[in-house]
């Protein structure tokens, strides 16, 4: 595919062969039905990912013993690329004992709230029902920043009495504090925004994101919330390249995106209409997913 799109050809490529990949090894996403991109994108990083395990351990001669999740056994170009790593600590109320797990991922996944909004939302995000409300923004939709929704994302979040953990100095159930932040940021990251909200009925938000081009991510850092050191700013300094937008309802929606070109120009990609765009129309846009890359990277 990439051959295709460096070729110089001017026709629309259709990668038919990357979706039949997806649809015979995803039986979920095969037919024509309405699909979720965030969905899409996370089982072909897998799909890929594991391909290239495979073709690692052929070369090598290496059993299938080695864990085709475990970022640390992996250097795959996924994982070297899209894999970066979420701690979350847990605070005991007791004795103030700390309990931290660090798990790998893909994407940040935000849900869409307005500044000191305390509405409860779903963790799901896919896009499943026949009941849909149009997405027109209006007065009841203000506009969200996505400084808010990252500063949401890793402030602290007192565990009730009926989410009780296990502390292992106590070794009983305790009330307590859980704080999620990133502990290491990877070179491409995708942040998903939770606009479809899944309750007694289901919609889709459609509150203006506030979004900016260059992003810094060092404030949400682990070494940073837990003022380890000081991180520099040029670490988690990120610029944005690509925005995915879904337009339409839960139901009856459309897929369009904005990527950037040789870092200047902004174009539309619709289907097989490519149109350059300026980055106020960029900005103004719906946006569904968000791809950043580091503005500096580091070699080890």
């Amino acid at each position: 595919m990439f051959q295709e799109m460096l070729s110089g050809k001017r026709s629309p490529i259709s990668p038919h062969k990357m979706l039949h990949l997806v649809w015979t090894q995803a039986r979920v996403l095969a037919g024509y039905d309405q699909q979720d991109a965030h969905e899409f994108f996370i089982t072909y990083l897998d799909l890929l990912h594991q391909h290239l395990i495979k073709q690692a351990l052929a070369s090598h001669g290496v059993g299938n013993g080695v864990s085709h999740h475990n970022p640390v056994l992996c250097s795959c170009a996924i994982h070297q690329i899209f894999t970066g790593s979420l701690q979350s600590d847990v605070i005991c109320h007791k004795c103030n004992n700390i309990s931290a797990t660090v798990e790998p991922f893909w994407d940040i996944s935000l849900d869409l709230i307005p500044r000191d909004s305390t509405d409860k939302v779903s963790d799901s995000a896919s896009v499943c029902s026949s009941i849909s409300v149009d997405s027109e923004p209006s007065d009841e939709e203000p506009p969200v920043s996505l400084e808010d929704c990252l500063d949401r994302f890793t402030r602290p979040e007192r565990l009730g009495s009926e989410a009780k953990i296990k502390c292992g100095v106590c070794g009983i159930a305790q009330e307590g504090t859980k704080q999620l932040s990133l502990k290491q940021i990877p070179v491409v990251v995708c942040i998903h925004v939770k606009r479809f909200r899944h309750a007694k009925r289901t919609r889709k938000l459609g509150n203006p994101l506030e979004f900016p081009f260059e992003l810094d991510l060092s404030p949400y850092l682990t070494s940073s919330i837990n003022k380890a050191a000081k991180v520099p700013e040029v670490v988690g300094s990120y610029r944005l390249f690509a925005v995915v937008n879904h337009i339409g309802t839960t139901d009856s929606g459309h897929y369009l995106n904005y990527v950037l070109h040789a870092g200047e120009q902004w174009f539309k990609c619709d289907d097989t209409y490519l149109t350059k765009v300026s980055r106020e129309t960029v900005q103004n846009s719906e946006a569904y997913m968000l791809f950043y890359h580091k503005k500096v990277i580091e070699y080890s």
